[in-house]
């Protein structure tokens, strides 16, 4: 027994570690976009709308081929009364002695047990041009729902960088905010000093807790920023939402970036938004046809079989095969309406189209010109980072030679810290804008 606890202790021991190391572990910002790819639930219901349109197809397909019917009744007729033509009903000619009829005849025998039972198939002619429509109609509902899914999926990984990227400057203020409190408290500690030695007035020690506890509120407001960032990007990859997990820095190197007409000649044959626009523009084209077709007769070749014991008189197996033709002359304006209403569909999705051309034109000279703008930025950023650098490594010489207060190096500290917060923000910040440039110009896919 004390052998099994033992075994049973370890492997809860062994399981314990393995789940802590899974959470522990590192995640790339690939890792979690494929994470969110795979299990995001908005995505996946996104997916699902696909298969929903492939089966309408199906649906609209199988109306080409015949319609097969089949009808059965039974009853039981509790008075069997027969309809008879009784003799001499016609007439009686006693000098001939001839009677009308001879003898009774039966017209219509009764029974107790009617039934009846057929089949009927009814094989669709001129309405096929009709039903090809409908097929594409649905065709079309199937493309606009897989570019409908791939848009859901580009802005499922934004949404995943945003999160990564917002987690990761949360952190680096955290950084920056906590050294910047033990500076504080580092004066305070000279302050108290100098108190005691009567040299400063207590206000400057007051002004600093004062500092204290604004920079204590900013480091809660941080933290606080990066858990929503993390629970929201657990939801996303399909955790969740109190999934822990460390997030990996994303290496320094950065995309190139392109001229701006690469971008807009790529938005030309592959944005999402135009293709959409585009595959509209044709389901209400295809509508049109539809409607039109609903002016012409409808001709149907028609066959059946039946067998019944309803009517003595009639056979009781029967078939029969033949041509049907409906046509409504007659809808009082509806079908008028309808085309118009299809016209008036389609009218809107080129109007859609153009505009979509345009404001993607647009979109594309606004994200280039935020990427432009952040590359500037980041310049500027890596050229104060780098004085920082600098200026600590010199004060961190003279602090190793015992020419400068601890204190002195550590205000040092803070201000690279600060810089190196504000150069990852804003490389993050270059990042996202590049991937926005790139999914208006249909690059990511």
């Amino acid at each position: 027994m004390t052998v099994k606890y033992l075994l049973t202790a370890l492997i809860l021991i062994l399981l314990t570690a393995c789940v802590y190391a899974q959470q522990s572990q590192g995640i790339t910002l690939e890792q979690a976009k494929k994470m969110a790819l795979e299990q995001n639930f908005p995505l996946l219901i996104q997916r699902e709308k696909i298969v929903e349109n492939q089966e309408k197809v199906k649906e609209a397909k199988s109306k080409r081929y015949p319609i097969l019917l089949a009808t059965g009744n039974y009853a039981y007729n509790g008075v069997s009364n027969d309809v008879t033509l009784r003799k001499g009903s016609f007439g009686n000619y006693q000098a001939s002695n001839i009677l009308v009829p001879e003898k009774d005849i039966t017209l219509l025998k009764s029974k107790h047990n009617l039934y009846s039972f057929g089949g009927l198939a009814v094989q669709p002619i001129t309405d096929q041009g009709k039903i090809n429509a409908g097929i594409k109609v649905a065709g079309a509902d199937v493309d606009i729902a897989h570019t409908q899914a791939l848009q859901s999926e580009l802005q499922v990984n934004q949404s995943v960088e945003k999160l990564y990227y917002g987690s990761l400057i949360a952190q680096k203020r955290e950084e920056s905010i906590k050294i910047n409190i033990e500076l504080i408290k580092l004066r305070l500690y000279d302050v108290e000093s100098a108190l005691s030695a009567g040299k400063i007035d207590s206000s400057v020690k007051t002004g600093l807790v004062a500092e204290l506890a604004d920079q204590e509120e900013k480091l809660l407001e941080a933290a606080n920023q990066r858990e929503d960032n993390e629970g929201d990007l657990a939801v996303m990859m399909g955790l969740p939402y109190t999934a822990t997990f460390i997030l990996n820095t994303p290496s320094d190197a950065l995309p190139v970036v392109q001229p701006v007409e690469f971008y807009l000649q790529s938005e030309k044959s592959n944005n999402l938004d135009i293709l959409l626009a585009g595959q509209t523009l044709q389901k209400a084209r295809y509508g049109v046809l539809a409607a039109k077709k609903d002016f012409f007769p409808s001709l149907n070749a028609i066959g059946g079989y039946s067998n019944q014991s309803l009517i003595s008189v009639l056979p009781t197996n029967n078939y029969f095969l033949g041509l049907m033709l409906s046509w409504n002359f007659m809808d009082f304006g509806k079908r008028k309406s309808v085309l118009n209403e299809r016209n008036s569909q389609q009218k809107q999705a080129e109007l859609n189209l153009d505009y979509s051309k345009k404001r993607m034109d647009n979109e594309v000279f606004k994200a280039y010109r935020k990427v432009v703008q952040s590359r500037e930025l980041l310049a500027t950023s890596q050229k104060a980072l780098d004085y920082r650098r600098a200026d600590y490594k010199l004060k961190k010489d003279h602090s190793d030679a015992g020419l400068i207060l601890p204190k002195d190096l550590l205000e040092t500290r803070v201000a690279l810290v600060k810089a190196e917060q504000d150069y990852f923000s804003v490389q993050l910040g270059y990042r996202l804008a590049i991937t926005a440039l790139e999914i208006v110009a249909g690059m990511l896919k």
